[in-house]
């Protein structure tokens, strides 16, 4: 057996499901193969144990391959995005599979870490080979231009499972002129993490909802870095986190990307945009954040507060997930706060217009989302917070446990990139994985550059994609 590998909080399973549902035979099995490298993961820096090709029996007695298709049978080829949660992988995985066998239908999945289906979405889109259906996709680059539009609307979907149960601004980011091409499954809220015990300890009372500024009040009371311990745990490296953080400081100030969609209307270089910059040089040259912060992956602020040198963190509730499992004195000390603008996602399954079995693909995706108990009991409450859902109804239910009270219905206060519109747009979806904002700020931090020719730099950046995508 090969030595175990550690993995960060967005680093994980990578494997292709191919499942064969044969229907109700007696005696007959069902199977998922892994021909790839497997990778199992139970919480951030756990380790993990690896192994080349894995078979599980689904149902029935085990043989030694899986059956045939027969020809001619229907296929889907699903990308699902992972989550950190494996408690969620296991459950969609576990519905696509039910759903195969009672339909005949054979689906090829492969569950993909987010790093890893962007790269692969982009590039399938660009060459007209996306998959049938997908979790998560850069919407905007596949639906915003008519001319170019790779999606299917997914209306009569949601209409079947209940339009009025589902909140609006769910619906909302995933629609372009009118029409929905998303599916929601469920909201991803960045809050404040915080050490309830060191609060009371220096009688410092926290009030909801916390601002940035008044953040880094506390940081400047507990900061003791002479002892490997810091008031802001915010990461600064090149990754995911770094800029969705940004976001949420920034838009406190006032900042956004754009007014307009065109070259003229990009708005990064603005008073909002300097003030945010000076808020994180002064925290990181003071050392109220990490000095190492600039060279965390997106696991690198989960580590820094469940390894207790974090007073306090900006980040979805995946880090109450690991605490539950791993450190349940520390999870009782954890305060959660939201700030004044919260910066998610919101994120959920897309069907594509190249798919063969549309009606099939849909029908997959209604049996998924029309079990609100098992989604509730299986994927929403298992993450404690880290999957908001977007069914009031079970909103509603969530509010009556005290844990879950301040963020059952996250999705109502959740923005996306685009805030304050919130609509899907093609060039923040180029933009995002380019880190822009984060090589502006390690311009400034690690190469001494002057603030206003980083921010100048990084406005030109977004002012060519916008052009590109919308013209001037």
């Amino acid at each position: 057996m090969s030595e175990p590998k550690k993995v960060g909080r967005r680093t994980f399973l990578n494997y292709a499901i191919a499942v064969v549902a044969t229907g109700v035979i007696v005696g007959a099995a069902t199977y998922f193969a892994v021909p790839k490298e497997v990778t199992t993961v139970t919480a951030p820096g756990a380790t993990v144990t690896t192994t080349k090709t894995v078979t599980t029996t689904v149902a029935g007695t085990p043989t030694p391959t899986p059956p045939t298709t027969p020809p001619g049978k229907p296929k889907l080829t699903a990308w699902y995005r992972m989550t950190f949660l494996e408690d969620f992988n296991v459950y969609l995985r576990e519905k696509t599979l039910e759903w195969a066998q009672k339909r005949g239908v054979e689906v090829e999945l492969s569950q993909l870490p987010f790093t890893e289906i962007y790269a692969k979405l982009t590039a399938a889109i660009d060459a007209g080979n996306p998959p049938d259906i997908s979790l998560w996709a850069p919407l905007a680059l596949a639906a915003e231009k008519p001319e170019t539009r790779l999606l299917l609307p997914v209306d009569d979907v949601i209409n079947e499972i209940g339009r009025e149960d589902f909140y609006k601004p769910a619906i909302k980011v995933g629609s372009i002129e009118g029409k929905a091409y998303q599916l929601p499954l469920w909201c991803e809220p960045y809050l404040w993490h915080i050490r309830k015990d060191v609060l009371e300890k220096k009688g410092i009372q926290v009030k909801s909802p916390l601002s940035w500024k008044e953040a880094k009040d506390i940081a400047e009371k507990v900061n003791d870095p002479a002892n490997d311990f810091y008031g802001l745990g915010i990461t600064l490296g090149m990754n995911e986190d770094t800029t969705n953080q940004w976001n949420s400081l920034w838009w406190e100030f006032g900042g956004q990307y754009f007014t307009t969609k065109s070259a003229s209307g990009v708005k990064i270089k603005s008073t909002a945009t300097r003030e945010a910059v000076e808020y994180l040089v002064d925290a990181y040259k003071r050392k109220l954040i990490p000095p190492d912060a600039i060279e965390w992956d997106a696991a690198g602020n989960n580590k820094c507060y469940i390894g207790g040198r974090g007073m306090m963190v900006m980040n979805p509730a995946s880090i109450m997930y690991a605490l539950n499992k791993e450190n349940p004195d520390l999870f009782n000390k954890t305060l959660l706060v939201f700030p004044p603008v919260v910066f998610g996602g919101t994120n959920g399954f897309v069907v594509y217009k190249t798919c063969k079995y549309p009606d099939l693909a849909k029908d997959l995706l209604a049996y998924i989302l029309k079990d609100k108990e098992s989604y509730r009991k299986r994927l929403i409450e298992p993450s404690l917070g880290y999957c908001c859902p977007i069914y009031k109804s079970i909103a509603e239910e969530l509010k009556k446990i005290p844990y879950w009270a301040p963020f059952a219905n996250a999705v109502e206060f959740t923005h996306q990139s685009s805030y304050p519109i919130d609509e899907p747009c093609m060039a923040l979806d180029e933009a995002g994985p380019k880190y822009i904002i984060v090589k502006m700020l390690q311009k400034i931090l690690l190469e001494g550059q002057d603030i206003d020719a980083a921010i100048d730099w990084a406005h030109n950046e977004y002012v060519a994609i916008f052009r590109k995508h919308y013209g001037d």
